[in-house]
């Protein structure tokens, strides 16, 4: 068996650490059109190199010359991409997460039905992250250290080509894809109507009458009205209560608002809702969806 292959791992979690790291005076030159490789300090080997036992701990950072970059996780023969923003703060890189993800999946029909297709395409927006990095060398190449209570994750600099790791992304869809995710949420965010309370305060999200004539061809219309019915006379209730109590109710037809509150927002958008109304309850602290029968109980 070749057992070179197996190199001594160190784990840098302990007290030892590698020796001749030295600390780096950073610039943009350093990253530009280049490819860094990451992973645990778990995996980092003494040759300043990562080996990885299991196929779902690797990946690669693409930097690009216009401050942006792509991540990529890989797991077995899956792929996640993700994309942001890069800068120099403090002699620290920080790498600001969009939240914008475009997974291939592969499809593990695939191995019983050739005929099927090979992989599944998924797009995920998460919420924004920033990650900061500090620098050193190590063995003559840029290293960059992430380190929290519970994990210690290195970046170190890669022989990868840039042109062919972009190229990579081109030709698979990657970069047109993100592209398009982004452009979505900016036209999300353009049409974005902002509404403040200051108060303990009902918001009732409801549908145009565009989108109410859609329902009615899914539910069909003996249905639909059966059931409006039944909603409209457990809403007069809410309304009567919410009236006695004080407590302002608003109704609102916007395809996406952002609840405010000081510092406390919530972003809710008709895309993700099925009913007719959505009653959204802001009990003084926070904005939290509310089945109607549950809101009519909670409220006092």
């Amino acid at each position: 068996a070749d057992t070179g292959k197996y190199k001594d791992v160190k784990n840098l979690n302990n007290t030892e650490e590698i020796k001749n790291n030295e600390t780096v005076d950073l610039s943009i030159s350093h990253f530009t059109n280049k490819v860094f490789e990451f992973g645990s300090s778990t995996h980092f080997t003494d040759e300043c190199d990562f080996y990885f036992e299991c196929d779902c701990c690797s990946g690669d950072l693409i930097f690009n010359s216009d401050s942006t970059f792509y991540a990529i996780d890989y797991c077995m023969s899956d792929q996640s991409i993700s994309e942001g923003n890069y800068a120099i703060r403090d002699n620290m890189l920080i790498l600001k997460y969009s939240g914008v993800c475009v997974s291939e999946k592969y499809n593990w029909e695939n191995e019983m039905d050739t005929s099927a297709i090979d992989y599944f395409i998924k797009d995920t927006i998460n919420a924004p992250l920033n990650i900061e990095f500090y620098a050193q060398f190590c063995n003559d190449k840029l290293k960059l250290v992430y380190e929290n209570e519970s994990k210690k994750s290195f970046v170190i600099e890669s022989k990868k080509p840039y042109k062919e790791s972009i190229n990579h992304l081109s030709s698979k869809g990657f970069i047109q894809r993100i592209k398009s995710l982004k452009t979505n949420i900016q036209n999300v965010h353009n049409t974005i109507k902002n509404i403040s309370v200051n108060e303990p305060t009902i918001i009732i999200f409801e549908f145009d009458s565009a989108e109410i004539e859609k329902v009615k061809q899914i539910d069909g219309e003996d249905n639909f009205y059966t059931a409006m019915d039944d909603l409209m006379l457990y809403n007069a209730q809410l309304l009567e209560k919410a009236d006695s109590l004080k407590i302002p109710v608003i109704y609102e037809q916007n395809n996406t608002i952002n609840l405010e509150h000081n510092k406390t927002s919530y972003l809710i958008s008709k895309d993700s809702l099925e009913s007719v109304y959505t009653y959204i309850h802001f009990d003084g602290n926070q904005f939290k969806v509310k089945d109607l029968f549950q809101l009519l109980d909670e409220i006092k």
